[in-house]
């Protein structure tokens, strides 16, 4: 089940620390998801793990269903890619800029 578009990244992931959370997230489905695979019929299944509004909106964007073990191998690659090779822009603010504000310069730097 191969998802033939590049993917992107939804306006809420700002910084790198974003990524490493959304990649740790995506990581911990793909654990829980292993070790359900690996339990016998009857076993006590812990429940699935909670998803932030942050990995909700990618795969939202990217209309994923991150239960296909393939569509978590191909976003675990993607976000590894961004982390060590994207480039990473500090900009400095009087005040801090509104979340709007925010948004729409990711979008234009994207772009």
């Amino acid at each position: 089940m191969a998802h033939d578009k590049t993917l992107q990244l939804p306006l809420l992931v700002v910084s790198p620390t974003d990524l490493s959370r959304l990649k740790r997230e995506v990581e911990a489905l793909e654990e829980y998801m292993q070790q359900a695979a690996l339990r016998k019929g009857g076993e006590q299944l812990a429940k699935l793990p909670r998803t932030s509004r942050m990995l909700d909106e990618f795969a939202s964007t990217n209309d994923l269903n991150l239960l296909h073990g393939e569509l978590r191998k191909q976003t675990l690659d993607f976000l590894g890619t961004l982390e060590t090779k994207a480039p990473v822009l500090n900009m400095s603010f009087a005040r801090d800029p509104s979340s709007a504000f925010v948004a729409k310069i990711i979008a234009w730097l994207r772009q």
